[in-house]
């Protein structure tokens, strides 16, 4: 009798069952979870409830491997927050001598960044206005901790720790007043090459010296800001930075070069695999442009990556991606912990990541279906075949980076599966390759590179003109709260996926559709204001339930000026913050007067945000000039009374006849509820006398200090007269606000926070009373950065400060 043989069945996930693989896996999850800050008994939590749901629900005894990863995985969450925590310090702010070896020399932004070894301190960063130095040289010269001054704001990680997850110990100033003395380097150094490839790229032309080094290397800050700007409209942005695409495009032409050029050679009759030889060949070309790249952490990622699956590929023929990628960015986050905060290599990592669970999910579900359907020889299906498995990789990967990318730009780009496929031949066979050869032909025959660098540079300006689709998606909900939804969605899931269930299956739709629900609505009838952190400017915005009220708009640069070419600060801070905080639309714009720092970026939020409505008072045309109004404003010239939502906006507009600009500033009293909110703009104690006069100064609950706390601004009548609960001041400097006016509300007894030191301020208004947050103290409190604007709209905490609104005999 002869036994039938069984096919084994497929399994979708068997790294399950790889100790290895969960050690890799939940090493790397617990370092990314305490950097974010997560307490350690939120995922013992989480992982108690799936152990009992695994133990109801299922049959199969998988106790240990959980048990083992929670292990692993509550471990490294906790070194992780330790970690952090060690490494976020404060440094004193005097002048110091260092003796350091100079590692990079980078061109940015009119000057150069320089990477420098101190072997007291660690790697720091500075910044110079020429070329003083070159990689490879050991220098003595003064330095100076850079004070931090920042814009504290919504979903902004602070510079600190954006240096500290680049492995920088700090960013100091360079005192070159007072002289260097360098030594020349000996020997050869690594670094060198690159900058001598930033030597070459100063002979290109200004659009391919921008590409040139943006895909060789790693630096877009001379590429032309409009372009980068449609690259991350149409999806696009990600083919410009040094990632694993670039890496694997390289690696894969140099493998096909090999391959075929192995064929006319001897190694054909040794008998050893030629696809062997060429993964070995190809591997150090690989080497060569991490090495262009600066050793950048996606580029490092990618290379590492490769090395293992050539290597698993060498001797064990079978090793599944999966494993290859946890074990990478294990071994590379036991080396450098610091990388899990780097937001470019954990999008490297997710894109990776996206790509093996979309090619897998595509083969095991997919695969034998479409083989049925398009089985043929003509090219036209074998075609769409590869349009439906590109689509379905892309769809995958957008999927996984979309927390990341929103919480990048505040938005999403809409149409990137599809411009990825249109794209992707011109990135992957002209721009990338060629960018490279040329690098390549540069240290033997520069001149052959330099035209032919131009030539791809004049490609690359018509490819300009493609019309790609441009677009993205706009979240209606703070960053936070999307990010609870995302990770929901791939929770069930995965539940789903583990278990195989229907009765589970619709448990879980259920669960996610309400969870949905609940926070959509629960969002959406929260109101609150806030005095975000723009400097010494004004932008703030009211979210009355589902409506929006903007007042100013916050400063620009002039693009014109050298300090500041092509700087966009609005495009850079205001736009992204909005959108993170889940607006896409204001009912109603008000600019109090035509000054930068409260009119800069009104060009800006008008194209990219839909505005219904906005005013400002009755100014002189020469007066707009210098805010280059792109887009026409409604002038009023008489008191108006506005309902937007449950809130109640009151407009005082100033004299029209003015000699002082800042004193005719727009006045606007908001209310809602028992909240009165006063926003004087730039006016002085002179227009309060007049306000006072005419009837319009009436008792608030807060009161934002008029011109950023200028001294000329308020004095104790106007206090009396307005009995602030609590008063806000949107400055920065010496004097805004002005020791005299801190002076004077200390001596009031009238509580007083300002921008400065607080960050971006958050007013929350309640039944009976109305709740302060501030943007430093929220950072650093969990339930409130996780929750916000939840808790403390909802949820009063501690951490927030608590005020009671006016009563009526308070008033007389």
């Amino acid at each position: 009798m002869v036994k039938e043989s069984v096919t084994p069945k497929k399994t979708f996930f068997p790294e399950k069952n790889s100790k290895l693989f969960l050690l890799a896996s939940g090493f790397s999850l617990g370092l990314f979870l305490g950097f974010l800050g997560i307490p350690w008994w939120l995922p013992s939590l989480g992982l108690m409830l799936f152990l009992g749901f695994c133990c109801f629900l299922s049959k199969e005894k998988r106790s240990f491997n959980l048990l083992l990863f929670s292990f692993i995985l509550i471990g490294s969450l906790i070194f992780s927050k330790n970690y952090w925590e060690s490494r976020l310090t404060l440094k004193e702010g005097k002048e110091f001598k260092s003796y350091v070896s100079i590692e990079k020399v980078e061109p940015y932004f009119g000057g150069y960044f320089v990477e420098a070894y101190d072997k007291e301190r660690g790697r720091v960063v500075f910044k110079t206005d020429s070329l003083y130095f070159i990689p490879g040289q050991e220098c003595l010269f003064w330095f100076k901790p850079k004070n931090i001054q920042e814009y504290s704001l919504p979903f902004f990680f602070q510079k600190e720790l954006r240096l500290k997850a680049k492995g920088y110990k700090e960013e100091v100033f360079f005192i070159k007043e007072k002289g260097w003395v360098c030594r020349d380097p000996k020997g050869f150094q690594v670094e060198a090459l690159r900058f001598k490839l930033f030597q070459f790229s100063e002979r290109l032309d200004q659009e391919a010296k921008g590409l040139f080094q943006a895909l060789v290397l790693g630096v877009e800050t001379n590429l032309p800001e409009e372009v980068k700007e449609r690259l991350k409209d149409q999806g696009l942005y990600h083919l410009l930075a040094i990632s694993g695409f670039n890496l694997a495009v390289m690696f894969w032409l140099f493998y096909c070069f090999s391959f075929w050029l192995l064929g006319f050679t001897p190694a054909v009759k040794w008998g050893y695999p030629l696809q062997n030889l060429a993964y070995i060949t190809a591997l150090p070309a690989a080497f060569s442009i991490l090495v262009f790249s600066g050793f950048c952490p996606s580029a490092y990622r990618a290379f590492l990556f490769l090395s293992v699956y050539v290597f698993s590929r060498l001797f064990f023929r079978r090793t599944s991606g999966l494993i290859i990628l946890f074990i990478t960015v294990g071994v590379l986050l036991i080396l450098q912990p610091y990388l899990i905060g780097n937001f470019s290599f954990l999008l490297s990592f997710m894109a990776t990541l996206g790509l093996i669970l979309g090619d897998r999910f595509y083969r095991f579900y997919f695969f034998d279906f479409l083989n049925r359907v398009l089985f043929s020889d003509r090219w036209y299906h074998q075609f769409l075949n590869w349009i439906i498995y590109s689509s379905w990789i892309s769809v995958v990967v957008s999927i996984l980076l979309m927390p990341f990318i929103f919480a990048i730009n505040g938005k999403f780009p809409v149409w990137t599966v599809f411009n990825n496929l249109l794209a992707g031949v011109f990135w992957s066979f002209i721009f990338i390759p060629g960018c490279i050869l040329v690098a390549f032909i540069s240290f033997i025959l520069p001149d052959i590179a330099l035209g032919l660098g131009n030539f791809i540079g004049k490609i690359f300006c018509l490819y300009n003109y493609l019309p790609f689709w441009e677009g993205y998606l706009n979240i209606n909900l703070p960053l936070n709260l999307f990010c609870w939804l995302w990770l929901s969605f791939i929770i069930f899931i995965g539940i789903v996926w583990y278990f195989g269930s229907k009765k589970v299956s619709l448990i879980c739709l259920l669960s996610f559709s309400l969870f949905v629900i609940v926070v959509d609505i629960l969002y959406k009838r929260a109101s609150y204001f806030l005095v975000l952190d723009v400097g010494r400017a004004n932008a703030m915005v009211f979210k009355s339930k589902d409506k929006h009220i903007m007042i100013d708009t916050g400063p620009n640069f002039d693009t014109n000026s050298s300090a500041s070419e092509g700087f966009n600060w609005t495009k850079f801070y205001l736009e992204p913050t909005l959108r993170k905080l889940g607006i896409s639309r204001i009912e109603l714009l008000i600019i109090s007067h035509p000054d930068l720092d409260h009119s800069g970026g009104f060009n800006t939020l008008k194209k990219n945000f839909l505005i219904k409505r906005e005013v400002t008072g009755k100014f002189n045309s020469q007066d707009w000039e210098k805010v280059n109004l792109l887009y026409p404003l409604e002038e009023i010239s008489s008191p108006q009374s506005l309902k937007i939502g449950e809130t109640e906006v009151f407009l005082f507009p100033g004299a029209e006849s003015y000699e002082d600009l800042n004193r005719e500033s727009v006045v606007v009293v908001l209310e809602h509820g028992g909240l009165t909110i006063f926003c004087p703009g730039d006016i002085d104690v002179e227009r309060f006398y007049r306000l006072k006069e005419e009837g319009r100064v009436f008792p608030a609950e807060v009161l934002i200090s008029p011109h950023h706390g200028s001294k000329k601004g308020i004095n104790q009548e106007v206090l009396s007269w307005l009995k602030p609960k609590v008063v806000l001041t949107s400055g920065r400097g010496p004097y805004h606000p002005h020791p005299e006016v801190k002076l004077l509300l200390e001596t009031q007894g009238i509580p007083h926070f300002s921008t400065a030191e607080e960050g971006t301020l958050y007013v929350f208004p309640k039944d009976d009373y109305f709740i302060l947050c501030l943007e430093k103290t929220r950072r650093t409190n969990f339930e409130v950065k996780m929750f916000f604007p939840l808790i403390p709209y909802y949820i009063s905490h501690d951490s927030c400060k608590t005020f009671s609104y006016h009563r009526y005999g308070e008033l007389n």
